[in-house]
């Protein structure tokens, strides 16, 4: 056991030792520089409650260039997700919103190539209908594109938490920001968000062929790979960022890390599924010899180790959610600690066996949507 602990410390130190100290991260934030257009493209499904303030942090940015095309595909909404974004009245003129419905295919894959066939503008921005953009946030992501001379350029994701639960859900993602970062600052980026992608139009080809699985999520890392592929540069902008809801609940936090599992038999690099299995691995060992610590009544040193292991993690933890401008209460850092390791394992043994739970009213598979074709005839 002191084994396993020895290793997911040096993890943590690699993260730690790779992670930007400069909040700024080296870009020149002056407004504004030459950019005169872009394209933003987001695909929505039942996003009735977060369409309007999604389309109001576009318009309320720091920085926004002198034509700005806001691209929605409707993915079969069964809400009012369409009237909402009809009846909006567009607060700044440099804005121009388009609608689209999606009429051939059916989730969010396919409502991504459809939009990005619509696209034009050099520079186009991915983000999600549920996020709200901070206030420099597509500035940030586009001096990062061109100061940079990178092809794809990928933000960070916060979730707003009001309860324990969606507090521990908001704690667990910035471990994963973390992470993302880290592994981008060595030029070997495993896992990325794809709730806020900035890229260039000459790899916008790239990434739609990249969106042609039926696994149920993974556009973004699938892109990853496409980049890595072919030898693109990309980078991470922590200081981008969006803001969206933590999960309602338990089960609908389960069903959306399952989607996330289930693409890793799809992933093609050997360093990104070697990740995934260590972190597996390192958890699904730590309770395991918990469990043993309890049968054989040799607590003293099993409790120790973890007690070491929430020492270091919390240590972390706080250093890096400070830098973000976030707390973490002891407390907190207790509660995720001993909870990680039991929802990663279960979670893994779950993505492999292909099991169906429900998604945004669409039936989901852990290999591929399974849509209920009534709804996609609505």
């Amino acid at each position: 056991m002191l084994f396993v602990l020895i290793c997911w410390v040096m993890f943590m130190a690699f993260v730690h030792v790779n992670l930007s100290f400069d909040n700024s991260q080296g870009v020149d934030l002056e407004y504004p520089f030459g950019v005169e257009e872009i394209d933003i493209i987001v695909a929505a499904r039942n996003e009735e409650q977060n369409i309007g303030a999604f389309i109001k942090s576009i318009e309320s940015q720091v920085w926004l260039p002198d034509r700005c095309n806001l691209l929605i595909v409707d993915d079969h909404s069964i809400d009012h997700t369409v009237d909402k974004v009809r009846s909006r009245k567009i607060q700044n003129d440099r804005v121009k919103v388009s609608l689209f419905n999606l009429s051939q295919g059916y989730g969010k894959k396919a409502a991504l190539r459809f939009a990005l066939s619509k696209t034009r503008s050099k520079y186009v921005v991915q983000l999600d209908a549920d996020c709200i953009l901070s206030e420099n946030a597509l500035g940030v992501m586009l001096k990062h594109l061109l100061e940079g001379k990178q092809h794809a350029v990928f933000g960070e994701v916060w979730l707003d938490s009001k309860n324990i639960a969606s507090k521990m859900m908001a704690l667990e993602n910035l471990n994963n920001q973390c992470v993302t970062e880290a592994f981008f600052n060595i030029n070997r980026p495993v896992m990325a968000n794809g709730a806020i992608i900035a890229l260039t139009q000459d790899v916008v080809d790239l990434y739609s062929d990249s969106l042609n699985s039926t696994v149920s999520s993974g556009d973004d890392v699938f892109f990853i790979q496409a980049l890595r592929e072919h030898g693109h540069k990309m980078a991470y902008a922590r200081n981008a960022t969006v803001t969206t809801s933590a999960p309602m609940s338990m089960v609908e936090f389960a069903a959306q890390r399952l989607r996330w599992a289930s693409k890793t038999s799809d992933l093609k690099f050997w360093d990104i599924k070697a990740l995934a299995l260590f972190v597996w691995m390192v958890q699904f060992l730590l309770l395991a010899f918990l469990v043993l610590g309890f049968v054989s009544g040799n607590l003293f040193w099993v409790l120790a180790i973890w007690v070491t292991k929430w020492v270091i993690e919390y240590s972390f933890q706080r250093y890096w959610f400070e830098k973000r401008n976030m707390s973490m209460s002891p407390l907190m850092s207790i509660l995720l600690s001993v909870i990680y390791p039991i929802y990663i394992v279960v979670i893994g043994f779950l993505s492999i066996l292909n099991i169906r739970f429900e998604w945004k009213g669409r039936i989901v598979k852990t290999t591929q949507v399974q849509p209920d074709r009534s709804q996609i005839l609505h």
